[in-house]
This record gives structure tokens, C-alpha cells and sequence, in this order.
């Protein structure tokens, strides 16, 4: 017990027994807790919630103390393969029907805090934009190599994109011909017209012409070709001038620049904002998206 080692340091003349009362050991942290409420603030207990770590946070000495204990820790050859045991039997042995249902129980219902929403926000934009050092790059490169997929798992690769098809669609208008060509992935658009996927998506964002040639839009949009408008002198500039993002909760509506500027903002990686702004459907319920 973790209270030996208090005792062997302060001595016992620091400490006293007192049985406060007899109960049963079902309801043994129900008492605790009381006792520790009852009695707050305690002097010497730094947990509130009896036999739970619950609401309590270390210190930054502590945790510096933690973090230097470790630094430099590399795991045996022998406990890496017990650590990825216990990962494969924690991913084959799934939660039962009842288990599941008693998870779904405790989570329905419950809402976060405005600090916990906020700090999650916070977490989130810090993960998608941070970028890694070219060591750390080199290390997951040389982690990743030689790694050989079973066969189980290219079967459940396969199934999935089957039934759970990606990729943003793209119609590629050639105003030349006069002809619209629609390809189910922007790197069969790349590939059809003989550029990189990086060129397809900053000529579907900036609305420019590509190699006086093509205008790149997302699947269902619709551009007048010069060819189709002999009466015109001058064509408006497709593209998107600012992105458009409404709130229908609260009908607040913000005007951003760019989609980096409003995937920022958002939380969210650019291609899943232009997927939500070509397709038209509502992002987490509430965010409309839409190009100006």
C-alpha cells in the first residue's frame, strides 16, 4: 500500500488510526468519499472521490518528474511483442451487446463544458496543422518499411472502398471543344490531362483556366464556356472569390478568404470543407458551406 511508504518517510508518529465506522464492502467508497467530503478539506488525502483518480490532476513538478523518469526509456524486444499482444486481443475481444449498451447509456445525454469544448478546438487545430521535423518523417518512413498488409486485412481494405467509395468527383470543362469530362477522382482528372493532384485542387479553389484550356469544377457545377456564349465579350471569372460558412444554429454567418482560412477556423482538413461544400450537405449538423 502506497501508505507504507508515507509511513516510512514521515515516521509513524505522523500518523493516527481512527475507525470512523463499519460497513459493508460494497458501499466502502461510497463511505470514503463521505468522509472525505464530511472532513474537507483533508489534510493529507489528494484524492476527492473514494478508490477513483477522478478530478485530480497533477502538478507540473510531478509530471516534469515523470516525463524525465522516461526520457531515454526504450522498451525490450520481448515487451513490444507482449505490448502488441495485448493490442491484437484488445481489438479481437469486443465489447459484448451488453457492455455496449451500458457505454451507450453512460455517454447519452452528456455534454461537454464550454472550457472542455474549447479546449478540444484548441487540441484539434494544433494536430491538423502541426507539421513534423524531417527526423521524426525519416523515423515513421523507416517504421513503415517492409510493413506487408495479411490478407485478411486488403480483403476488409477492398470491401471497404467498395462499399464506402472517396474521392472528391470532378468535371473537367474544356472550352475548346466545348465538352465537359467527369472523372470519379481528382487524380483520374490529374492523370487524364497530364498534371499532378496538387495542380488539379489549386485550379478547382482559384477558378483559373488551366493551360488556356481547361476550367476544373466540382462535380455539379456549371460554368458557360466562351464557345457556348458567341454573344458575350467578356465571361465572368469562375472560381471562388471567399467561402461562406453558416451557422444554422445560431444563423451567424462568417465570410472567409480562402478555404485554409475557414478549415482553420473549422477544425477540419481542407479537402473534407470542399467535400461538404460540393456535395451541399450540413458539416456536424450545423455548418453550412458554401463558395461565393
Amino acid at each position: 500500500m502506497l501508505i507504507y511508504i508515507s509511513i516510512l518517510k514521515y515516521g509513524i508518529r505522523c500518523f493516527r488510526l481512527d475507525i470512523l465506522e463499519y460497513c459493508d464492502v460494497s458501499v466502502l467508497y461510497e463511505r470514503e468519499t463521505y468522509y472525505i467530503e464530511k472532513l474537507t478539506p483533508p489534510e493529507y488525502n489528494i484524492l476527492r472521490v473514494g478508490g477513483s483518480l477522478l478530478g485530480y490532476r497533477h502538478t507540473k513538478a510531478s509530471l516534469m518528474k515523470m516525463r524525465y523518469a522516461k526520457l531515454g526509456l526504450k522498451h525490450t524486444v520481448e515487451t513490444r511483442c507482449l505490448i502488441r499482444e495485448a493490442a491484437l486481443l484488445r481489438k479481437r475481444n469486443k465489447h459484448s451487446e451488453e457492455t455496449r449498451a451500458k457505454i451507450k447509456a453512460a455517454l447519452t445525454g452528456r455534454k461537454l463544458s464550454e472550457t472542455a469544448i474549447a479546449k478540444l478546438k484548441d487540441t484539434l487545430k494544433h494536430r491538423i496543422w502541426k507539421k513534423h521535423s524531417i527526423e521524426t518523417r525519416e523515423k515513421m518512413s523507416e517504421a513503415k518499411l517492409g510493413h506487408i498488409h495479411s490478407v485478411e486485412t486488403k480483403q476488409k481494405i477492398q470491401t471497404s472502398r467498395k462499399n464506402n467509395p472517396v474521392g472528391t468527383k470532378i468535371c473537367i470543362n474544356n472550352i475548346k471543344k466545348g465538352e465537359n469530362l467527369h472523372y470519379k477522382t481528382i487524380s483520374h482528372a490529374a492523370t487524364a490531362i497530364g498534371v499532378d493532384r496538387t495542380t488539379i485542387k489549386n485550379y478547382l479553389i482559384s477558378g483559373k483556366l488551366l493551360k488556356n484550356t481547361y476550367y476544373i469544377l466540382g462535380e455539379g457545377e456549371i460554368k458557360v464556356s466562351p464557345l457556348d456564349n458567341k454573344n458575350s465579350v467578356k465571361t465572368t471569372k469562375p472560381g471562388y472569390s471567399s467561402i461562406i460558412v453558416e451557422n444554422i444554429k445560431t444563423s451567424e454567418i462568417k465570410e472567409y478568404s480562402t478555404i485554409h482560412a475557414a478549415s482553420k477556423e473549422l477544425g477540419i482538413y481542407g479537402s473534407k470543407l470542399k467535400k461538404f461544400m460540393l456535395s451541399g450537405e450540413c458539416f456536424d449538423n450545423t455548418y453550412i458551406i458554401r463558395a461565393k
